[in-house]
């Protein structure tokens, strides 16, 4: 088993990369934003801007392979 020490985090945000590695919500690609449709209803975007592009997801993704957070 290999492990990453990530020097100035706190605990907290430790715990949180254990508990939420590969979510999109706690990656630092992920944006998400809501608008307006035509009826008024609220529509969710949801955004991942890796390799500089921003592309647009389905739903929010829980096993992706790339995840990690900006520790910068």
């Amino acid at each position: 088993m290999s492990t990453i020490n990530i020097c100035g985090l706190t605990d907290y945000e430790n715990q949180t990369i254990k508990e939420h590695k590969g979510e999109c919500r706690y990656c630092m690609h992920y944006e998400c934003f809501v608008q307006r449709g035509f009826n008024g209803e609220k529509i969710p975007v949801l955004l991942c801007t890796k390799n500089g592009e921003r592309k647009r997801l389905k739903e929010e993704k829980t096993d992706c392979k790339d995840w990690f957070i900006d520790t910068r």
